[in-house]
């Protein structure tokens, strides 16, 4: 197990907003008691030259999902589809308790070596999690504040060949806190993202899958109270993954992502977003996500 990094953030905004940003941000909280459903589903394009080991980092709420593939020196183009259901409840009117899964569907291509082009499909459940989340600080006139969520991957698969599916147990955990500030019709936000990956076998090798930061920063604009619009960008560290306790590279990797979305309230239940992202730096591709959640 990798070592942890400690977080600290700090974001200072100097002035408040009323009207539809806040009254868009009311629709998205759970209120004690209450169950909230959401399905996403996420599409990611990723092409890579000559690589021992592609690894697919694909960002969903308050996770990550690492799709590694061992490839040997090749180019390969892999479409990754991943459905995510997940439950959310409301304990109290700042704590929540949330679990789900994920659905991982790949379509892969592949030239180089002796064996000329390839093309393979594989589907699976991964991803089991639970966790919990809620808001840390909210100021007096609910202008500002700071939610967090904490998750633990109860069950992560590992494709074995055709047939055999492996599940690794509680080798995952990730740790994520939001700071936002309203500036109507704006809310500014920083958002951290850290998961802890072990070392599991996979394919009759020990693989341990890089530890994953990501820090983003957003913002929304409130065209309504039912309609927002969202823009911003990510940075993500992709640290050191072994095989067999040897490292697969020998360098911190780093990319970036630009994210733009549209995230809109059906009505006071049903709420509908879309968003899609690009790489623009470091290695990566495209992906697009709709998500329905209903409370």
């Amino acid at each position: 197990m990798k070592s942890a990094s400690i977080l600290v953030g700090i974001a200072v905004f100097l002035f408040a907003g009323h009207g539809y940003t806040r009254e868009a941000i009311e629709i998205e909280r759970i209120n004690p008691g209450n169950i909230n459903y959401e399905l996403s589903i996420s599409y990611t394009n990723l092409e890579s030259e000559r690589t021992d080991i592609l690894e697919e980092v694909v960002s969903i709420g308050n996770s990550f999902i690492v799709v590694p593939r061992f490839l040997g020196n090749s180019i390969i183009s892999l479409d990754t589809l991943v459905y995510s259901p997940s439950i959310t409840y409301g304990i109290t009117d700042k704590l929540n308790l949330f679990g789900g899964f994920s659905y991982l569907s790949n379509y892969r291509q592949s030239t180089g070596g002796d064996l000329g082009k390839q093309e393979d499909t594989d589907a699976y459940l991964d991803n089991f999690h639970i966790g919990i989340g809620g808001s840390l600080y909210k100021s007096s006139i609910q202008d500002m504040g700071v939610d967090t969520a904490l998750a633990i991957g109860l069950a992560q698969a590992s494709k074995l060949n055709e047939t055999d599916i492996k599940f690794d147990i509680a080798k995952s955990y990730d740790i994520g806190f939001i700071v936002y500030r309203i500036l109507d019709p704006l809310v500014l936000s920083l958002q951290f993202k850290y998961k802890i990956n072990i070392e599991r076998e996979m394919e009759n090798v020990l693989y341990d899958p890089p530890d994953l930061l990501s820090i983003s920063p957003a913002i929304k604009f409130s065209v309504n109270h039912m309609t927002t619009l969202v823009g911003g960008f990510s940075w993500t560290r992709i640290g050191e993954s072994t095989v067999n306790g040897t490292p697969t590279n020998e360098i911190t990797r780093t990319k970036m992502d630009i994210n733009f979305g549209i995230e809109s309230a059906i009505n006071n239940h049903l709420r509908l977003t879309a968003h899609i992202g690009s790489n623009i730096s470091g290695q990566g591709g495209a992906n697009f996500t709709v998500g329905l959640s209903y409370q």
